[in-house]
């Protein structure tokens, strides 16, 4: 086995490549995907694209899912966003959980 030396080495999957996009309608439209993939598999979760945005209604809880260029935004509908970076992928699905709970 080959040892790694840095971490470009190793083979990126999709999102992390489109975080590094210089392409924002790229990046935009690859983690759209990740994450409306992400929500389909929540069960009863309905998913509704409004523009680019994409919006979760689970039961009583609605929260909006705003992609913009340079950050992806998590909200209850009525609150403030939280704006998190094209890399932060698990901390993006970790906060549209915690909102949905």
């Amino acid at each position: 086995m080959k040892n790694i030396k840095t971490w470009d080495m190793f083979n990126e999957g999709k999102t992390m490549k489109a975080s590094k996009s210089s392409d924002s309608d790229v990046k935009v439209e690859k983690f759209r995907e990740t994450i409306e993939n992400f929500l389909k598999n929540m069960k009863d979760a309905k998913v509704k694209t409004v523009g680019t945005d994409l919006e979760v209604n689970l039961e009583d809880v609605k929260v909006q899912v705003m992609f913009r260029k340079d950050y992806v935004g998590v909200k209850k509908v009525g609150e403030k966003a939280e704006e998190f970076k094209y890399d932060q992928l698990g901390k993006i699905k970790s906060e549209i959980k915690k909102h949905l709970k």
